[in-house]
């Protein structure tokens, strides 16, 4: 009897462990999406000149998302349980993530497209039209 009661406390333990590691996974899923705001506000604050300060907090609002966006799996590596029981799969804590990197990654693409440094009109892409070889020369007479 005492076994068998070992064995449910094991398991309810194990059950209440796995629930707190995936509370503790979608704390860290959110985090990115806590300070979207704060980068928009900073990105807005900081003007549409080019000058080091817009270009720091721009940069830095790029590349933040995508340094997280590649360590994600070492981000959420601390939460995977030992044995790999079902329901402890984080796959949505980590599309949550991404999801929310993504974002952020989509406000500071919209900053420097604001700001004029992304090709997005046909007159950035001249450089690549081939020039046509004209099939007469006029010279002017004088």
């Amino acid at each position: 009897m005492s076994t068998v009661m070992s064995a449910e406390k094991s398991l309810t333990r194990s059950k209440m462990l796995t629930k707190k590691r995936a509370a503790a996974a979608m704390n860290l899923a959110t985090q990115p999406g806590k300070s979207i705001m704060m980068t928009a506000f900073m990105l807005w604050m900081s003007g549409k000149n080019l000058n080091v300060f817009t270009i720091n907090t721009t940069s830095m609002a790029i590349i933040n998302p995508l340094t997280a966006i590649i360590n994600t799996n070492s981000n959420f590596r601390r939460f995977e349980s030992p044995d790999d029981s079902p329901g402890s799969s984080l796959l949505q804590q980590k599309g949550i993530y991404i999801a929310l990197n993504t974002l952020a990654l989509m406000v500071a693409m919209y900053k420097m497209n604001s700001m004029g440094l992304l090709p997005m009109t046909t007159a950035d892409w001249t450089g690549l039209i081939d020039q046509r070889e004209p099939i007469e020369n006029n010279l002017m007479a004088l």
